[in-house]
């Protein structure tokens, strides 16, 4: 295969790939525990920046 052409089947294979609906889409739904363990990690990260360089702090 030449490279033109097999850059054409790739591109071609790819659009074909990404263009398709999804027979059925599910809804994720988290969890509260999920939720509440995310809510409480960002309250609890504070970021510093110094200059360039960023810190990051988990403080429980």
């Amino acid at each position: 295969m030449k490279v033109d052409s097999l850059y054409n089947f790739k591109l071609n294979y790819m659009a074909k790939l990404y263009t398709k609906k999804k027979a059925e889409e599910q809804e994720l739904l988290p969890s509260k525990t999920t939720i509440n363990f995310i809510l409480s990690y960002s309250k609890a990260l504070k970021m510093v920046k110094v200059g360039r360089l960023t810190f990051e702090n988990l403080s429980n």
